[in-house]
């Protein structure tokens, strides 16, 4: 056999092998937390990361069991903001049980004498019950934008314990609802401190800036101001619409985005990013933009960025014409969609020099699909 053809069989060999090892990825094959996570991150006062890990459209799924429960994860991304909603459950689980809290209701309910008979007979279910009144006050009518967020007294109580009045953690969002309606008789109490980041993952925060903007401004208000912003951008007014009042964000991650993206004023075509936003189809989507802006901004940071584009990916353009494109994954398969964003980038830019950033890791057979096409790829973790 001759020494070209000898070749030819171990490089079809050797593709074969990344490819079937991509798909295994892709497939039911788990990784191990451990593998991935520090171990400080791993395990906590009060919660255990699960050790199997798969693999779905490029993130990772993990499993966090908890003393109130357990939690399916949705990507890194999301594990920061899972874990650090730990912390604002035990604060709502604390708060919940506090007299100080609880004061004013007492108060309230002993006002009548079926109050007192309850109170005598079951104090502790006379506080922690939610009378039918005080839930038809909590429903009361809201600007469709505010529902999520809820009243001023609910966002009052995400604020004191340091989380996001829209947050879809199943734990966490019926503490915060139970403790708004009993809060409506009830007395306030100080401001019990604000949520990290969770090192080591990172999740872009909020600032205490935000956090008192969530609390004083209602969500509508605040995307009001938004869409001025983008406006002046120049982001089209469907663009402008959908990323507003996608449900997959919530206002403290609109916040979030649109503080980055104001960092990168000297780029042409901002519009680009918001369009990549408006396409989120999940929570995990929505965190990914933020995610993407954040490796944009640190590009810039070394090398000024002169324009921004949506090719599948957001793409930057350097000022020697050197194309770098984002993407915010745990582990980046060959799969179909990340054949389209190559493609889309050679088509735009056929001969430019090109660069994929990975927030994470990229499959052999990936790495291949880059490389065919004289794309380079780096992993940031």
């Amino acid at each position: 056999m001759s020494v070209s053809r000898t070749t030819l069989l171990l490089t079809c060999a050797s593709l074969y092998l990344a490819i079937a090892a991509d798909f295994s990825v892709a497939g039911d094959v788990t990784l191990r937390a451990a593998d991935i996570l520090r171990a400080d991150i791993l395990r906590g006062k009060d919660y255990r990361i699960e050790d199997d890990v798969t693999v779905k459209h490029h993130r990772y799924q993990f499993r966090i069991k908890t003393r109130w429960g357990n939690l399916n994860v949705d990507g890194l991304n999301m594990l920061g903001v899972r874990l650090q909603e730990i912390r604002a459950i035990k604060r709502a689980d604390r708060l919940s049980r506090d007299p100080q809290f609880v004061g004013g209701l007492v108060e309230s309910v002993s006002q009548t004498p079926r109050g007192v008979r309850t109170l005598l007979k079951n104090p502790l279910g006379a506080v922690l019950g939610i009378p039918k009144g005080v839930k038809r006050i909590a429903s009361t009518q809201l600007h469709p934008a505010d529902r999520r967020s809820g009243s001023v007294t609910r966002r009052r109580i995400a604020f004191d314990i340091g989380c996001d009045p829209e947050t879809t953690n199943p734990i966490l969002k019926p503490l915060i609802d139970n403790l708004a309606t009993r809060k409506g008789l009830g007395k306030l109490v100080g401001k019990v401190g604000m949520s990290a980041a969770v090192p080591g993952l990172g999740l872009v925060p909020m600032t205490a800036e935000m956090q008192t903007t969530l609390l004083v401004k209602l969500p509508h208000e605040i995307n009001r101001e938004m869409d001025r912003d983008l406006k002046t951008m120049g982001v089209d007014e469907e663009i402008r619409k959908t990323f507003l009042t996608s449900s997959h964000f919530t206002t403290g991650q609109r916040l979030i985005f649109m503080s980055q993206l104001r960092k990168l004023k000297h780029v042409a075509n901002r519009a680009a990013m918001v369009e990549v936003a408006a396409r989120a189809d999940c929570e995990a989507d929505a965190l990914a933009a933020n995610d993407q802006l954040r490796m944009l901004i640190d590009i810039d940071r070394k090398q000024k960025l002169v324009r921004l584009e949506d090719a599948g990916a957001p793409t930057a353009i350097l000022a020697g014409g050197t194309c770098v494109a984002v993407c915010s994954a745990d582990y980046l398969r060959a799969t179909d969609d990340v054949s389209a964003m190559r493609a889309d980038i050679r088509r735009r830019h056929p001969a430019a020099p090109a660069l994929l950033i990975c927030s994470g890791r990229v499959s052999p057979a990936a790495r291949r699909l880059f490389s065919d096409v004289s794309i380079s790829t780096n992993e940031l973790r």
